[in-house]
């Protein structure tokens, strides 16, 4: 699922919405339900500051990952259970790009959400 597919279904609250990706205000929630086969679900998560980024991820009410995510893209996982839906909140350090990449980007902004995969 695209980060719109998940806009579309998975009722995010806390997020902004791009065209690619939902960005993380500081406290995000999101719903999905996995696919009757998903033993996993992969969050694809891209950090755009130029330093790691704190961020605490929860599944199910259970700490998934919890620490600091590097610059770039990453791979979380999170064990599927079958037949419940999944409520993912995603906490973490905000930045302003324009504080420390002088882009002009004056938001406070946290990780990006690119899509949610399932294996």
């Amino acid at each position: 699922m695209t980060a719109a597919d998940v806009s579309r279904q998975g009722a995010p609250s806390g997020w902004d919405e791009g065209q690619e990706f939902l960005t993380s205000t500081g406290d995000s929630m999101l719903t999905v339900t996995p696919p009757e086969h998903a033993r996993r679900a992969r969050l694809d998560l891209t950090n755009f500051r130029p330093v790691p980024l704190g961020v605490t991820i929860k599944a199910y009410g259970d700490t998934i990952f919890d620490g600091e995510i590097e610059s770039g893209r990453t791979v979380v996982d999170i064990d599927v259970r079958a037949g419940v839906s999944m409520d993912i909140r995603v906490t973490g350090e905000l930045w302003c790009p324009d504080v420390e990449i002088h882009n002009g980007d004056g938001r406070k902004i946290g990780i990006h959400l690119r899509a949610i995969g399932f294996v």
